[in-house]
């Protein structure tokens, strides 16, 4: 890129953008939004079939410092409870079950109390193929010995994740991230057959109605209350939205950073 030999380049670590301030050459492409990153629950079985626990590991977390682990620096992190993005105007959301960023250690430890956990282990399966995901769930591993959870890090490649996470006996925790969705009645976590199987009835009625709904300003107060349930239900706990840092040459015009990337109508200077 300094060279002039590429145009463009994706995925840059994220320690470098200093470093391609410098050159008048070249420019960074701050990808705004990109992904958020998550820890997904196998509700097939115990601990994670109960809400209460889910909910307590959520109570647990001190996201800022999950966040801060894996990210180079706040221009690549934030933390907020929507499942769309604070970019996306019509579906953004503040809805969060009074359960996101709270870390209130009391009561996650009333709630396992009262859902009978008492320190079972727990399998977390990870990788370092995408290293923000080891490093959020190692950092969340010694939040969450705090509270009382008795968790074990299995830490394999991504492939082996893909295959074990649709196996509801494979595991209780996996390691994951969702990315940029334009509209909320086509998550796919909204899908009982995702991995971690969140099987739910109300869910589903309030995804119909959603996917039903023509007035913009009905479908986003059926959103808001579908964000909230999701929150109180704690199908996965969210970890924070991430961006992703790219490059380009000075002279190439006409090129965002997109989650999706596209490159017609660019030229050269």
């Amino acid at each position: 890129m300094q060279t002039g030999l590429y145009d463009i380049a994706d995925q840059v670590s994220q320690d470098m953008l200093p470093m391609i301030k410098m050159y008048p050459t070249i420019e960074p492409l701050v990808t705004k939004p990109y992904w958020w990153t998550m820890a997904v629950f196998n509700k097939k079985r115990a601990p994670f079939n109960d809400a209460r626990i889910r909910q307590a590991f959520v109570l647990g977390l001190a996201n800022k410092e999950v966040m801060g682990a894996a990210f180079a620096s706040e221009e690549f992190y934030r933390l907020d409870p929507g499942i769309l993005f604070q970019e996306q105007a019509q579906w953004w959301s503040k809805a969060d079950g009074g359960l996101y960023n709270k870390h209130d250690a009391a009561r996650a430890k009333a709630l396992l109390k009262e859902a009978g956990y008492a320190g079972q282990p727990i399998k977390w399966l990870t990788t370092r193929e995408y290293d923000f995901m080891y490093k959020n769930a190692l950092v969340a591993t010694e939040q969450l010995k705090a509270v009382g959870f008795n968790i074990q890090l299995e830490v394999v490649d991504w492939a082996t994740i893909v295959q074990q996470r649709n196996n509801p006996q494979a595991y209780d925790i996996f390691s994951g991230a969702t990315t940029f969705t334009p509209d909320p009645g086509v998550w796919p976590c909204f899908d009982a057959a995702w991995p971690g199987f969140w099987e739910d009835a109300r869910k589903d009625e309030l995804v119909r109605k959603l996917n039903t709904e023509m007035d913009p300003k009905k479908r986003y107060a059926v959103w808001e209350e579908l964000q909230n349930h999701f929150w109180q239900q704690a199908p996965m706990a969210k970890f924070g939205d991430f961006f992703i840092l790219g490059v380009k040459n000075a002279d190439l015009k006409n090129v965002s950073a997109t989650p999706f990337p596209f490159y017609w109508n660019a030229w050269k200077q």
